[in-house]
């Protein structure tokens, strides 16, 4: 990806190329929709993207976090921490939101401006750090929780497993360790005692306590939350300001929404530009998938993008944004920019109402301008795209 294309300039014209057979060939990539949700979804699919791997393999986290898990433990921490991003959870995550909001819009008055992923991920840490229960609107705790979480290394699978050395593993540590002395620590202490003298589960860290993770486990599980719901959120907020921007009808048309028509736009750009572009799992188990069999240790890497776009699906307009279109039974606006599954992302609903909210405040003043950017970068880490030096004011 050179520095100003946008991540779908650099998808092949064909997005769905023909497989035949069965496509689930080790380490083959799946461009199909149906396939691609058939191993999302599957039992005897492990996560392997995202070190999990490592992770599992190194055994120093007993209580895995519910990113890298699979099985029953699993589905039941998913289940205790679904209340935090039901419908009814965003709705009242909202006025927040919007306090959050018109509190960072004003950077954008300066005469400088302000750089659109500062705003998300400001917004973001705020918001995650509200869930989570570690105050990320403290400049310092969001900085050293970030750097904790965005490792930047490949988390392509096959060459985790080939260049894995202790060298590395001694960085990635150095990168946790502030936001554990500092940050995770003295909140987990805090917590500890906030349960023992009879208080109520006010946020994850407090669950994860009561559920006697340790403090190194619990950081790993914040850091999977601050990973998921602020990187990913920061980069597509970033997006999408800068797709909308561009199509002046669809910005007219975005300011002049209700919220869930808003939401509906947001997911289609979504759709188009999911910000993890490639996940993957391991078999297991000798399994059958979509019809297809498949042998136990196989990887499986899933092309969310192209699948995203698959013509079955998507028959007509398939690369644009199209709010009028019916969709089959069990598909989503977004396709499967958010999994699906048991790894299927629980604050999906939250990160788009957080962009509906921002954006819409900000295409909403007639004084917005662009005044540099988008930079177009790549973090192999997440598999996905970083949009910089995107500055904006409010004259």
């Amino acid at each position: 990806m050179t520095a100003h294309e946008s991540p779908s300039s650099t998808q092949p014209s064909a997005a769905v190329p023909g497989q035949g057979g069965c496509p689930f060939r080790n380490a083959a990539n799946i461009y199909e929709f149906g396939p691609a949700k058939a191993a999302l979804q599957h039992d005897a699919a492990w996560q392997a993207g995202f070190f999990a791997e490592s992770v599992r393999k190194d055994g120093v986290i007993k209580q895995l976090p519910v990113l890298y898990g699979h099985g029953p433990s699993q589905r039941e921490m998913r289940r205790d921490t679904a209340r935090f991003f039901t419908p009814t959870a965003v709705d009242q995550w909202t006025p927040r939101i919007d306090e959050l909001v018109q509190g960072l819009i004003e950077s954008a008055r300066r005469p400088a401006g302000v750089l659109v992923d500062e705003l998300s991920l400001k917004l973001a840490g705020a918001v995650v750090g509200d869930v989570v229960g570690v105050n990320m609107t403290n400049p310092k705790t969001l900085a050293r929780i970030i750097l904790a979480a965005d490792q930047r290394a490949d988390s392509e699978p096959l060459l985790i497993r080939s260049q894995r050395n202790r060298a590395k593993e001694l960085l990635s540590f150095a990168r946790l360790f502030p936001a554990w002395l500092l940050d995770i620590n003295p909140l987990y202490k805090a917590s500890k005692a906030h349960l023992a003298a009879g208080g109520e589960v006010r946020h994850l860290v407090d669950q994860l306590v009561a559920k006697d993770y340790s403090v190194i486990e619990a950081l790993t599980e914040i850091l999977t939350y601050a990973s998921a719901g602020v990187l990913t959120t920061r980069e597509f907020i970033a997006l999408s300001f800068w797709k909308i921007w561009e199509d002046q009808a669809l910005r007219a048309r975005f300011v002049t929404s209700s919220l869930k028509e808003r939401e509906t736009i947001l997911r289609e750009l979504l759709r188009l530009n999911p910000v993890v572009s490639m996940l993957y799992r391991r078999i297991d188990a000798d399994a059958e998938l979509d019809g297809c069999p498949v042998a136990k240790g196989e990887l499986i890497r899933i092309d969310v993008e192209a699948a995203n776009r698959d013509p079955k699906i998507w028959p007509t307009h398939r690369h644009e944004v199209d709010l009028s279109r019916e969709l089959p039974s069990g598909v989503k606006p977004e396709g499967l920019a958010f999994g699906a599954g048991p790894h299927q992302c629980p604050g999906g609903p939250l990160a788009i109402r957080e962009a509906a909210v921002l954006l819409h405040e900000l295409f909403s003043h007639s004084g917005l301008e662009v005044l540099s950017g988008p930079v177009w970068q790549r973090n192999e880490g997440i598999k996905g795209y970083e949009v910089r030096q995107l500055r904006i004011r409010i004259s």
